[in-house]
């Protein structure tokens, strides 16, 4: 009787053991040994309920490999996946126990970390983007090491999104931003998250589709708009201007530039030097932008910011001409935050002033 209930036993622990192992296996990727796609969604909604009931923040990190494709075309698809092996070694060191690590798509990689700051994931995600450039891949028959870069999108709960959709909609959103960056890394700042929400107006969407047209043209636009808006935020909050007034500083930062819609790509993409004539066209971008903005309802606040923001104090900006206080403040607080913007940033013509 002993011997056939031990038997009965064993049976159960043994399929017990063998279930528990196929469902690890089927929650694991077979390249990389992370979670899967499917394996992850489940444990972040897990941790979006834990989260709610306790109050305490998560952080999402959303990472990909940047140029994949070209790896694979290059030195074919077994060498890619050891090169996904590679990454996911890294991001295994880096991100520690603790942590929901998965492979979440084809050359995607996802971390979910509980009770993390934005600001602690940034640190752990430059850290892991020092460690692939400077260790690379290296096939074992060559001694030239393969250069490894990641970009990273930073989203935080419930700050970035309250549900599972709109958490990686943000995290998304900043790593298709971070591609654009020279850090490759890109977190949800106060002005981003400002900026979503005015993305609900219609009126808004309509225009920041066209800034978005000219950024895949230019890809300084987008973040030099983003970075105007911050430093003209910072000016007017300075100058204890009232809320309504920050707000149209807000969308007319973000939206100063349209008029580049209808600046020649060649002239926006030219490397060197603009000639007479053709920076001639360029300076047209704010009249075209206040004609755009003033043809939208509801955005007529913003046409001062638009087309005065390379006006000069001694009268010698464009497209007017106007001097000292003849020029509208917003056109006067833009056209400081541009600058600023402007000598900071690295251009393909020049480095960026300090």
């Amino acid at each position: 009787l002993l011997e056939s209930i031990g038997n009965e036993v064993g049976m159960a622990l043994q399929n017990a053991k063998l279930y528990s192992d196929a469902v690890e296996a089927a929650d694991r990727d077979p390249v990389t040994g992370l979670y899967n796609h499917r394996a992850f969604h489940q444990r972040l909604d897990r941790q979006i309920k834990d989260s709610e009931a306790k109050q305490t923040p998560f952080t999402v990190v959303m990472m990909d490999l940047n140029n994949f494709k070209l790896f694979n075309d290059t030195y074919g698809h077994p060498v890619g996946d050891q090169i996904l092996k590679r990454v996911a070694d890294g991001i295994q060191v880096e991100f520690g126990e603790g942590n929901v690590l998965a492979r979440y798509g084809g050359d995607e990689f996802i971390a979910l970390m509980p009770s993390t700051t934005a600001q602690q994931a940034l640190g752990i995600a430059e850290s892991l983007r020092n460690r692939m450039l400077h260790e690379g891949f290296r096939r074992a028959e060559e001694e030239r090491v393969i250069p490894i870069t990641l970009s990273f999108g930073i989203a935080t709960f419930p700050e970035d999104g309250a549900c599972r959709h709109e958490l990686l909609t943000s995290a998304d959103t900043n790593l298709y931003a971070a591609k654009h960056t020279e850090e490759g890394i890109v977190q949800t700042s106060v002005c981003r998250r400002a900026n979503r929400e005015l993305k609900a107006e219609a009126s808004f969407n309509v225009l920041d589709a066209m800034v978005t047209a000219v950024d895949n043209k230019d890809r300084y636009t987008r973040r030099h708009s983003e970075d105007v808006t911050e430093y003209a935020l910072w000016i007017a909050e300075e100058l204890g201007l009232p809320e309504d007034t920050l707000r149209v500083i807000r969308i007319g930062g973000l939206l100063h530039d349209v008029g580049k819609i209808g600046v020649p790509d060649e002239i926006l993409r030219k490397p060197g030097r603009l000639t007479d004539e053709e920076y001639e066209i360029l300076k047209g971008h704010p009249w075209l932008g206040s004609l755009i903005v003033s043809s939208i309802p509801g955005m007529e606040p913003i046409v001062d910011a638009v087309r005065c923001h390379h006006e000069r104090w001694d009268g010698k900006g464009y497209p007017d001409g106007t001097a000292c206080e003849d020029t509208p403040l917003l056109g006067r607080i833009l056209a400081v935050a541009d600058a600023v913007s402007a000598m900071t940033t690295n251009r393909p013509y020049r480095m960026g002033m300090p």
